[in-house]
C-alpha cells in the first residue's frame, strides 16, 4: 500500500491545511445524485454546503469505511471571520452513509495515513512545537494523542505506516535561524516510539518525506540547501536467518543506513519528494524539482532514483521529464504497486495548447517501471483535455488514477476521471469519466476490501447555493478493470 501522508494541499504552500481522515464510502443511489457514466455508480453528495472545503482522505475498512474533510465557512455578520473545522461521515458493511458529523477540534490538523484493517494513524499540530499522534478506526474512534516531540519545525511532518502497525515519523527541526535538522522516530507493531533520532544536522532544507514497506522497511529522504536529495534507509524485522539469505535475518532496531545523495534537487524552494518502500525491499524515490526565485520559477523536473532489493545502494537517478513551463498545479508525483507488472509513476505536466489562440494545458503522465528503471512517460489524459488535482491508489489486483479535467478559473475546476490498470497487461486503460457534470476541484481515491471496490471522493462547487462546496462521492467495482 501506499502508505505515506503529508500535510498541506500538496504544494508546501507552508500554511497548516487540515488533511483529515476521509472516506471510504460505499454510494447508493440518492435523490438528486448526478448521473454516472460507465461502470461508475452514480454518485451522492455526503456533505451539506460549506463556503470551501480542503483536502479529504478514504481511510477504508473490511467492515465499514470512514470519510472526513476540512471545511471553512464564514461567521454569520459583517465580520468577515471565518471558522475552521472538520466533518466526517461513515459508511457501514451496507454502505448507508451517516449524517455529516463535526470532528473534535484536536483532530483537525495533521496528516493522516492508512494503516489497513480499517485503522488509521494521524498526526496532530498542537502548537508551539509539538506534535502528537492518534490512532483510530472507520468507526470514527481515535484514541488520546501521544506527544512525538515538541520542536517541530512548521508543518513539515510526514507520517508511514503499513498493515503490521509499524509506524514511522519525519520531521524537521530548526534549532537556530536558518539552519534546520531532520529527526525521525519509529514504532514498531505493538510497541512505542522509539526517542527521536537525528539523522542529518545542518541540512536546511524545506522537507523530509517518509516511507515504510510491508516488512518495517524504512526510507527518509531529505532536501538540502546546496540543492542535492539525500536519503537513509532503515531495514525492518525480518523472520528466521537463513544462510542463503542473509538479508532474510531477524534484525529488529538495526541502525540506519549511511546518507546517500540521490540526485539533484531545487535549492531550499520547491521540492516535492515521494519515497516508496515494495514488498519486496526495494525503494524507490520520485521528486518534483523547481527552483524558485525573485525573478520567478524556472523548470520542472521529475526525477526518480531506485534502490534494487538486497542492495546497499541507490542507483543513477533518472530524469524521467523536463517542463520548461510548468503550470501552477503541477503537483508531487504519486508511486504506486501495479500488481504482476512493477511499480507507476504518475505526475502532472504542461503540454501546448491543444488549438491556435488557447492556453496551454496540464496532463496527466505516468511512467512504468522496467526493472529497476522506469521507460520514457506515456501521456494518460485525453488529448487535449486540461488535467489537474491527480490521485492515486493501489489495490490487490493493480492501480488506479483520478483527476479533474476542465477549466482553470481561480483553479482547475471540471468533471472527475478514472483510469484503472488492466491486469492483463499491466497497463491504464482508457480513462472514464465518473459523473457525467460536476464542478470538482480535487479528488481523492483508494482500494475497498468493504466490496472489493474503487472509493473516489471530490470536493465539488454548487453554483448558486449559499453555501456552494459539497463532497460528494462514487465507487467502481473491480471488474470496472
Amino acid at each position: 500500500m501506499r502508505a505515506i501522508a503529508q500535510l498541506g494541499s500538496r504544494t508546501r504552500s507552508g500554511r497548516v491545511q487540515a488533511l483529515v481522515f476521509s472516506v471510504a464510502v460505499a454510494a447508493t443511489w440518492a435523490p438528486g445524485a448526478h448521473a454516472a457514466t460507465a461502470d461508475w455508480a452514480p454518485p451522492v453528495t455526503v456533505s451539506t454546503g460549506h463556503d470551501s472545503i480542503g483536502e479529504s482522505e478514504l481511510i477504508p475498512g473490511k467492515t465499514g469505511d470512514l470519510l472526513a474533510w476540512n471545511h471553512s465557512d464564514r461567521a454569520s455578520g459583517d465580520s468577515g471571520r471565518s471558522a475552521e473545522g472538520a466533518s466526517y461521515a461513515i459508511a457501514a458493511t451496507n454502505g448507508i452513509f451517516g449524517p455529516e458529523q463535526r470532528l473534535s477540534d484536536g483532530f483537525q490538523p495533521g496528516p493522516l495515513v492508512d494503516l489497513g484493517g480499517g485503522r488509521a494513524a494521524q498526526l496532530i499540530y498542537a502548537g508551539k512545537g509539538d506534535l502528537k499522534i492518534s490512532i483510530g478506526d472507520v468507526r470514527g474512534k481515535f484514541s488520546k494523542p501521544r506527544t512525538i516531540t515538541s520542536e517541530v519545525w512548521g508543518p513539515s511532518a510526514t507520517v508511514a505506516g503499513n498493515e503490521r502497525g509499524d509506524l514511522a515519523v519525519a520531521w524537521l527541526t530548526s534549532p537556530q535561524t536558518s539552519h534546520r535538522d531532520v529527526w525521525v522516530s519509529v514504532q514498531p507493531a505493538g510497541g512505542r516510539f522509539g526517542a527521536p533520532q537525528r539523522l542529518a544536522a545542518r541540512t536546511d532544507g524545506s522537507v523530509a518525506a517518509v516511507a515504510m514497506g510491508a516488512s518495517g522497511d524504512v526510507a527518509v529522504a531529505y532536501d538540502t540547501k546546496q540543492g542535492r536529495l539525500l536519503a537513509r534507509t532503515r531495514i525492518g524485522r525480518r523472520g528466521p536467518c537463513q544462510s542463503t539469505n542473509p538479508s532474510g535475518c531477524s534484525i529488529a532496531g538495526r541502525a540506519w543506513g549511511t546518507p546517500q545523495d540521490i540526485g539533484p534537487a531545487a535549492r531550499v524552494t520547491s521540492n516535492q519528494i515521494t519515497p516508496y518502500v515494495g514488498p519486496d525491499g526495494r525503494v524507490t524515490v520520485a521528486w518534483l524539482q523547481r527552483q524558485l526565485s525573485e525573478g520567478g520559477a524556472g523548470p520542472a523536473r521529475v526525477n526518480v532514483a531506485v534502490r534494487p532489493a538486497g542492495v546497499r545502494r541507490f542507483l543513477k537517478a533518472q530524469t524521467l521529464f523536463r517542463d520548461p513551463d510548468p503550470l501552477g498545479w503541477t503537483g508531487q508525483p504519486v508511486v504506486v504497486a501495479n500488481r504482476g507488472g512493477g511499480r507507476v509513476i504518475a505526475f502532472t505536466a504542461s503540454a501546448p495548447a491543444p488549438a491556435a489562440g488557447t492556453d496551454s494545458i496540464s496532463v496527466i503522465k505516468v511512467a512504468y517501471s522496467q526493472r529497476d528503471r522506469f521507460g520514457v512517460p506515456q501521456t494518460l489524459s485525453p488529448a487535449g483535455q486540461n488535467a489537474g488535482h491527480m490521485a492515486a491508489a493501489e489495490g490487490p489486483r493493480g492501480a488506479i488514477i483520478t483527476w479533474v479535467a476542465g477549466q482553470t478559473e481561480s483553479s482547475l475546476i471540471g468533471n472527475v476521471f478514472a483510469a484503472v490498470t488492466d491486469p492483463s497487461r499491466h497497463r491504464f486503460g482508457a480513462p472514464q469519466q465518473v459523473a457525467a457534470t460536476d464542478r470538482a476541484f480535487s479528488s481523492v481515491v483508494k482500494y475497498s476490501p468493504n466490496g472489493d471496490r474503487w472509493l473516489v471522493a471530490w470536493a465539488a462547487m454548487q453554483d448558486g447555493a449559499p453555501k456552494p462546496a459539497v463532497v460528494r462521492t462514487s465507487f467502481c467495482r473491480l471488474a470496472c478493470q
